[in-house]
């Protein structure tokens, strides 16, 4: 009987473990500097499409909140106007309209000068003399505001009305804000149809109309809808022609806004009325 000599088996030689990976620090690292390259980017993008931290923004803004804001009393004035009265009288003697309005102001106010409503009204009309478009715009909107023997609905509207024949937009919106305020009124009052009367007097349906289709055309929605709206009262409380009235009004008056705007130097105004 043959005896064979089993052997053990070998123990299996142990694997060497396998190197542990290295952490990839690299990747979080990237993506955060990748992620701050953008908002970068996206940061000095905007700083020069539209002029964000910067001047030009705030002016812009200005600009926006002047344009809706057509209730303010005053407008921005330059910063070179001295601070003294005398200084402002010598100016203004000089023809600056806005010199002579600010003192208008102080009067009025009684702000660094004596309260004087009569002395005010000397210089707003000197301010109105030197046909400043803004300075138009800043004493129709003053006399608006201003309760005082001095101010009437012939000033409020003729300095306005200055304006907006340039092209000045917050004084169309605040002439189409008058007129139909006005306009409303009347409405309230009627109860038959009839053909307005005496196209010429203030805060009439037809320069109501007008004007929010002046202010509608550059882009006022506001305007847009409130026009709408008059349009559909016109014809339920008016004849036809009333319409027809209007729409002839807002070429009128584009007209001269348009012919203002290619010869400053001859400014064309509608009819005077009287004071």
């Amino acid at each position: 009987m043959n005896f064979y000599k089993v052997r053990p088996n070998p123990s299996p030689t142990p694997r060497p473990a396998p190197a542990p990976r290295p952490r990839r620090k690299a990747a979080p690292a990237v993506g955060l500097f990748v992620l701050i390259l953008v908002l970068i980017c996206a940061l000095a993008f905007c700083w020069v499409r539209f002029g964000w931290f910067g001047e030009d923004s705030a002016t812009s803004a200005q600009s926006a909140s002047s344009v809706s804001g057509s209730g303010s009393t005053s407008f921005p004035t330059p910063d070179a106007l001295p601070a003294t009265v005398p200084e402002l009288v010598e100016l203004a003697n000089a023809g600056n309209g806005r010199a002579a309005f600010e003192l208008g102001e102080r009067y009025r106010q009684g702000r660094g000068a004596i309260k004087d409503g009569q002395e005010a009204f000397k210089w707003y009309v000197k301010a109105g003399e030197t046909k400043d478009v803004e300075v138009s715009y800043g004493l129709g909107v003053m006399f608006d505001a201003w309760d005082s023997e001095f101010s009437n609905r012939y000033r409020v509207f003729s300095s306005l009305e200055a304006a907006a024949l340039c092209g000045h937009q917050r004084a169309q919106l605040k002439l189409a804000e008058l007129n139909l305020r006005n306009t409303l009124a009347e409405f309230n009052l009627r109860n038959t149809r009839e053909d307005p009367k005496d196209s010429q007097r203030f805060g009439n349906v037809v320069d109501a109309y007008a004007w929010l289709n002046i202010c509608a055309a550059w882009g006022d929605g506001a305007s847009a809808s409130r026009r709408d709206e008059l349009e559909s009262e016109i014809k339920r409380a008016y004849t036809p022609a009333t319409l027809v009235q209007c729409q002839a009004r807002s070429r009128q008056l584009l007209k001269i806004i348009e012919s203002n705007k290619t010869s400053a130097s001859k400014v064309t105004v509608l009819p005077a009325r009287e004071n």
